[in-house]
């Protein structure tokens, strides 16, 4: 869910600013994401950001706090998704689980 091109929106702004916003990249968002449109109109600013998904997983930025509205503006990175699959490779070889195969054949 959400918005995946410059002035799309999905999302009612009020909900960006009653919860707390985190992202995968700021830059891509404000120009592709779900925030995209509400930064445009000054709906919602970019210091209401609580952080991004590398900050959370680093503990550098506290995820969800209790019961709240939490917002993942995801607009996806190949580099994220790159890393990933390092790992889920990884620990398949490790179990010896799955099929290896060329792609580029």
């Amino acid at each position: 869910m959400g918005a995946d091109a410059a002035g799309k929106q999905e999302l009612d702004p009020q909900i960006l600013n009653d919860g707390r916003v985190f992202v995968d990249d700021l830059e891509q968002g404000s120009h592709s994401g779900e925030i995209n449109v509400a930064l445009s109109q000054k709906l919602f600013k970019v210091d209401q950001i609580a952080g991004n998904l590398g900050q959370v997983i680093a503990g550098k930025s506290e995820g969800r706090k209790g019961n709240e509205i939490t917002i993942f503006d995801s607009t996806g990175l190949g580099v994220q998704d790159l890393a990933v699959a390092a790992i889920v490779y990884q620990r398949a070889k490790e179990k010896g689980i799955g099929q290896e195969f060329d792609l580029l054949a």
